[in-house]
């Protein structure tokens, strides 16, 4: 299984990343890496270690402000390959809705394992991220 991330340049905290994306260009950015999550199927066991399928999700903040969000789809099938994309999100709300699926999904998809797990992983690191990983009922009112 390959990285998206073919490039790092450690300056500070931050990095230098380029990631790769079919159909596109490189995307290049400084910034950090908040959180990641992978899930996979196939084997008999359940353990990661029989996966022959999954996706690595990863969520960074741009030092320039705002996120990226990386998927690496990868098989270990004969004949299906990996697929790499990326969506540029400038806000938290943005990476939700890419998370969920994007803007062809009105952001309303399912939030599935691997990007549930980068989100959370995320939200450790990232005050923007944390108001968002929780869906938070009492403040979408005012309590009077």
């Amino acid at each position: 299984m390959g990285t998206e991330v073919t490039h790092e340049i450690e300056e500070g905290c931050e990095k230098v990343y380029q990631v790769h994306r079919d159909g596109d260009r490189p995307l290049r950015f400084r910034g950090v890496l908040l959180g990641e999550g992978e899930h996979g199927t196939g084997g008999t066991s359940g353990y990661k270690c029989d996966w022959n399928r999954g996706v690595k999700v990863r969520i960074y903040r741009r030092k320039a402000g705002g996120y990226v969000v990386t998927w690496a789809h990868w098989s270990q099938w004969q004949g299906e390959r990996g697929q790499r994309h990326a969506e540029v999100c400038a806000t938290p709300e943005g990476v939700l809705i890419a998370l969920r699926g994007g803007e062809s999904t009105g952001g309303k998809g399912e939030l599935r394992p691997a990007e549930a797990a980068a989100l959370a992983d995320a939200a450790e690191s990232d005050d923007g991220l944390a108001t968002i990983a929780v869906e938070d009922l009492d403040a979408e009112t005012k309590i009077a």
